[in-house]
């Protein structure tokens, strides 16, 4: 696997690698663990939008940094697409543009060595998006639940 480059970072944030070229990024957060953790690494696919899935982990652009998260939901109204993502470990998820999105990991090599492969097993990658949706949406609701209930009472 080839080493971290801030050439290959910078061409995947400014969208200037060809889709299907690959490259091998640092993870430095834990908003995906325990799948992925700080100190592991990802090799990422340049994908565009219309190449990712539910269930995948997407990489997608905001400000100068570069995020992977779990594709958890996508829907079109008219010519528009929807795209919701969500970090494993986050507490809330956000919609994202089909021109944030760069790439998708392909696998992650663990601090120990070991390597995990994503997007074989389609199958499986939904079921794990589903619930993680159904956890969000219900997350989301008791939230913004609670805040209807103060607004209610603090507004008669």
């Amino acid at each position: 696997m080839s080493h971290y480059s801030a050439e290959q970072w910078m061409k995947l944030l400014t969208g200037e690698l060809e889709p299907g070229t690959e490259i091998d990024l640092p993870v430095l957060t834990g908003s995906m663990c325990p799948l992925i953790c700080p100190g592991d690494r990802v090799k990422i696919m340049r994908a565009l939008w219309n190449n990712c899935h539910i269930g995948d982990i997407i990489i997608f652009k905001k400000g100068n940094q570069l995020i992977a998260h779990r594709l958890l939901l996508r829907f079109s109204i008219g010519i528009i697409q929807i795209f919701f993502q969500k970090g494993d470990f986050s507490k809330k998820g956000c919609f994202i543009k089909t021109d944030q999105i760069v790439g998708k990991v392909i696998h992650v090599v663990k601090r120990d060595g070991s390597v995990h492969e994503y997007g074989n097993n389609r199958k499986d990658e939904r079921t794990i998006a589903v619930k993680k949706l159904i956890l969000s949406l219900s997350a989301a609701v008791v939230s913004y639940g609670k805040e209807l209930i103060k607004w209610i009472f603090i507004h008669p």
